[in-house]
């Protein structure tokens, strides 16, 4: 595929939250521009955000964290998308490549994606780019 020539990939800021508040209702997980923001300002060192930008517009992000385990680092990736007019151009490979360099250079030993069983075109995506289905799981949450 090679990199999409007109697109940058670079670390995220606070500044980035208003463009990135569409890409969190995209992905399904709407989030108000000043919760966005206070997240970028409190990220751990372990975790990084980063963005494909096209001239001022930002059109995906990924998040990727680094875990230290007690035998070996994991690296798990914790959000990817790309705005859908954006789509299939290659720019979540780029993003996806990007975030496994970051995670590589700390030392991670593998890298994990966790993807909701509805996601069909997101499995077939993470599976084009090397990554194979370990197990599938139920999910039980309890809100406060």
């Amino acid at each position: 595929m090679g990199n999409h020539p007109r697109i940058e990939i670079r670390a995220c800021t606070p500044n980035d939250a208003e463009r990135l508040s569409p890409l969190f209702a995209q992905l399904g997980y709407p989030a108000a521009v000043e919760l966005i923001a206070a997240r970028l300002h409190a990220l751990d060192p372990k975790t990084t955000v980063l963005v494909a930008q096209h001239d001022a517009k930002i059109v995906g992000f990924v998040t990727v964290s680094v875990y230290p385990e007690f035998i070996v680092e994991e690296a798990v990736v914790l959000g990817l998308v790309v705005d859908e007019a954006a789509r299939n151009e290659g720019i979540g490979a780029e993003l996806l490549r990007a975030a496994e360099n970051w995670a590589w250079e700390r030392g991670a030993a593998s890298i994990v994606v966790r993807s909701n069983v509805v996601r069909e075109d997101a499995h077939r995506f993470y599976q084009r780019e090397g990554y194979r289905r370990q197990k599938s799981q139920h999910i039980f949450e309890k809100q406060r």
